[in-house]
Formats: structure tokens, sequence, C-alpha cells
């Protein structure tokens, strides 16, 4: 017993090792912490803009280069350079203008010259003004418009993004009926009256975040399969690709004081873009293929089970989802229609980032 003490004593740290190692560690963490974080981004800066300021940010800055078509890799490394320039300076005070002077002279460094500052400009005033953004991506059903409007609302600096299939999942959380099954699996004579039906159903459940795009001047993404413009777009005659976002006449009193409401609402600073994402049939059966072989919900699961083998599921889903393309594609005056290529992802993107571009652009035009 006096061996199993004595062994236990020699193995036991002496007194105080621990705190003092503890000590020590934390002593190496705020070293480390202190490298990471440099001067650059302790130190504050404040942007005045008339009578106002506000705290410059390499992040905002770097968003608004991406939103410009700058690789994101020189943007974070423009907005680090224009912060350290500014420090150095002892700018900690600068006017806008002045800032943007700076940030100027380090992209033609960077090789981005007169092109990309005009439209950095153009859409620092876009921003300013508080203009509302909507952009909505139609499309057939799993054709991968969710991966790429993801993808599209990190290059545009779109926060929102709002998913039609998520609103009809909260609305039938609070009423079940109110859609019942997936227009799919219904009979093929009456999928056209189902799609119908969940489009009207849809209009409702996003019209709450539309109203507070319109109003208070946000950007927001919608997208989904059940866009029928016909809900929601109305065409200036004289102004061919600008919109105004309205509602369908109905009996319903609601609806009616909802349209009365959009209808009433200036807006005529928003920029409103339509797209219709579509893919070849080819293609189509290849993500539809993978994602009947993914974990689908089960009240999915079920109704997908309904329509025989794998062979029948895929061939009765391609012809529903195709259906659905050819409804939307009458409306090619309306949408800008855009091709999926799924082997090239990013000429998909490239396409929809430069008509939002041009259609922020034109807003100015025509204001002017």
């Amino acid at each position: 017993m006096e061996e199993a003490k004595m062994s236990k004593s020699q193995s036991a740290p002496p007194d105080g090792f621990l705190q003092d190692s503890q000590e020590a560690l934390t002593e190496a963490s705020e070293q480390f912490i202190a490298k990471k974080i440099s001067k650059y981004d302790v130190l504050k800066v404040r942007v005045w803009l008339d009578d106002h300021f506000f705290i410059f940010s390499r992040f905002l800055v770097s968003r608004i280069l991406n939103l410009n078509k700058v690789p994101p890799k020189d943007s974070i490394r423009i907005a680090m350079d224009l912060k350290k320039l500014l420090v150095e300076e002892e700018k900690f005070d600068v006017k806008q203008s002045e800032m943007q002077n700076y940030l100027f002279q380090i992209m033609r460094a960077y090789n981005y010259g007169d092109s990309f500052i005009r439209r950095y400009q153009m859409v620092s005033n876009f921003y300013a003004q508080r203009a509302p953004l909507l952009i909505l991506v139609a499309g057939p059903p799993v054709c991968g418009k969710s991966t790429l409007v993801t993808q599209l609302a990190d290059r545009v600096n779109v926060a929102n993004v709002l998913q039609t299939s998520i609103v009809t999942s909260v609305m039938k959380k609070f009423n079940p009926n109110i859609i019942g099954k997936p227009f799919w699996a219904y009979p093929e004579n009456e999928q056209e009256q189902r799609f119908n039906c969940e489009c009207g159903v849809v209009r409702r459940g996003v019209q709450t975040d539309i109203s507070k795009c319109l109003q208070e001047g946000k950007a927001l993404i919608i997208e989904g399969y059940e866009l029928d413009p016909n809900l929601y777009l109305q065409q200036h005659e004289d102004m061919p690709r600008k919109f105004r976002i309205t509602m369908k006449n109905s009996d319903d009193p609601h609806d009616q004081m909802l349209k009365k409401q959009l209808d009433d609402l200036d807006q005529s600073n928003a920029v409103i873009v339509p797209f219709l994402l579509t893919i070849s049939e080819k293609e189509h059966a290849y993500i539809i293929e993978n994602w009947l072989m993914g974990i689908l919900p089960p009240s999915i699961q079920e109704e997908v089970a309904t329509l025989g083998n794998f062979q029948q599921q895929l061939k009765r889903l391609l012809k529903s989802f195709q259906e659905v393309q050819r409804q939307l594609l009458e409306y090619n005056d309306i949408f800008t229609v855009i091709p999926i290529n799924i082997q090239h992802i990013d000429e998909t993107l490239n396409t929809l980032h430069n008509v939002i571009l041009a259609r922020i652009e034109a807003s100015f035009i025509n204001r002017a």
C-alpha cells in the first residue's frame, strides 16, 4: 500500500504545475490571436456622407466588388489594401468620395479599369437610393434551380432568398388541405389545374415578402416552379423589360385589398428581373434520376411510390416536369429565358449575373 502511495505521488505533477501550464497556454493563445488580428482590423474608419457616417467595412466593399464581377480573391485583396491605405494615411474620418477615389486607384493597380469603376459607381448609387431589387427565378421542378440561385445570391450580394417549396411546406402545416398532393401525383388530365392551384397559393404566400422588398427598398430572390408571371407582373407599355408587381383580379376581398395596395405603391425605382431557367429533356432526366435515388422527404416518397417502378417514376415525372417548362415558355416575352448547362454551370451564372447588372444600369438610364 505504501508503494502504491509512493507511485501515485511520483506520477502526480508538482504543486502549481497545472496552473502554470494553463497560464502559459492562455498567453500563447493571446499571442496567436494578436498576430491574427492586425491593427487594420482593430482601428475603425468613419466614412462620411453629408452629415452622417458609416463604419468602413472590408466585407461590404469586397461584396460590392463581387457584384461588379471582380473575382472574390481580388475583391478581398483590394478591400484589404484600401483599409491599409486609409489607416496608414491616418484617414480615420474620410468623405465617401475621397474613400472611393482611393479605391479606384487600387482597382486600377489590379487592372480593373474604367468599365469596372463605372459599374461600381452605378451599383453603389443604386444601393444608396435603397431601390428595391426583386429577382424571380422560375423553371421546371428538379432542374437545379435552388443550387444555381444559392450561388447567384452570393455573387450579386442578395441575402434574402425565398424558395416556394418552403412557402408551401409552411402553409401546409397551418392548413393541410390548402394544396394537397403535388400536382404531378394527380392523373395527367388534372395536373394543369392542380399546377395552377399551387401557383395561386404560392402567390398569396409570398405577398408579405414582396411587399417588404418594395416598401423598404430591399433585395429579394424568389425561386420556384410555381412563378406564373400572370400572377405577379405587369409590363410598362413604353418601356420594354420594365415591370411592376401586381396581383390578378379576384373575387376574394383579401386579394382585392392586396392588389390595391400594390397598385397604389410607387414602384418607379424598383428593378424587377424575371428569369426562366430551362433544361433539355436528356439532362433533366439525368437530374431527376439522381433526385429519385437520393433521400426524399417521407411525404414525397409516398407519392412517388404510387407512380410504379423506378423507370415508370422517372418517365412520369420527366413528362410532368417538362410540361411545366412548356407552359412557362409561353411567357418568353416576359421572362428572360436562360438554358441551364449542367456541364458548365459558371456560364449559366455569368449570364444571370450579366442580365441583372444590365437591368440595374437600364433603370438609371430610364430615370435620366
